[in-house]
């Protein structure tokens, strides 16, 4: 009995290691219009992510590159998450809520025509900001991401009409001991077999 707890306490100081999920937003069934489709919501909720935009209907949708063609050279694959804010429903900010916190949150994105600021905020459960990336955003694809501990949400703003996104990662932070605890582990263990052996 005294084994198991001694080993637990010693396992339990190790760190914390992350699990990468990605997201490619390929969808082969999307729409070539916004008219065709409707904000994305609940869809990636199986692997751990709601999005929402400003109000209720509103936000980024999939569509196909043929949309927009100036994308397909940057190997962006078949389709993305879209918005165009001349339009009635397809505009920012975008929120990606989480269903666990994590470290590390990326994600592509193409200013399309020209260039814009993009940045995103990441935010914990209490609503405090984490960390804020700003980038310059142009045709070609570009990494934008944040971290921080216990990250549950981030909110992605654009100042440009048009933009897409593709390919949203996010870390997990999973626990596992270090080398060094290990390491513990053994002299504890060594230590209780010392004292079975005085008794």
């Amino acid at each position: 009995m005294k084994k198991t707890i001694l080993l637990g306490s010693l396992l339990s100081l190790g760190t914390l290691v992350h699990s990468q999920t990605v997201i490619t937003l390929e969808n082969p069934s999307a729409p070539e219009g916004f008219s065709q489709t409707s904000a994305l919501t609940t869809e990636y909720s199986a692997q751990g992510v709601i999005f929402s935009g400003p109000s209720a209907g509103q936000g980024g949708a999939i569509l196909q590159d043929v949309s927009f063609p100036t994308t397909s050279f940057y190997g962006a694959g078949n389709s993305f998450l879209a918005f165009n804010s001349a339009a009635s429903y397809p505009i920012g900010p975008e929120t990606l809520t989480f269903d666990a916190a994590h470290g590390n949150v990326s994600i592509e994105v193409s200013g399309q025509i020209g260039s814009q600021q993009v940045t995103m905020n990441a935010y914990d459960s209490l609503d405090s900001l984490l960390d804020s990336t700003t980038i310059t955003a142009g045709a070609s694809w570009s990494l934008l991401s944040v971290s921080g501990p216990d990250i549950s949400k981030v909110v992605i703003s654009f100042s440009g009409n048009i933009a897409t996104f593709n390919d949203l990662s996010f870390d997990a932070a999973v626990p596992t001991p270090e080398p060094g605890t290990l390491a513990l582990a053994g002299l504890g263990l060594a230590g209780i077999a010392a004292l079975r052996r005085k008794k």
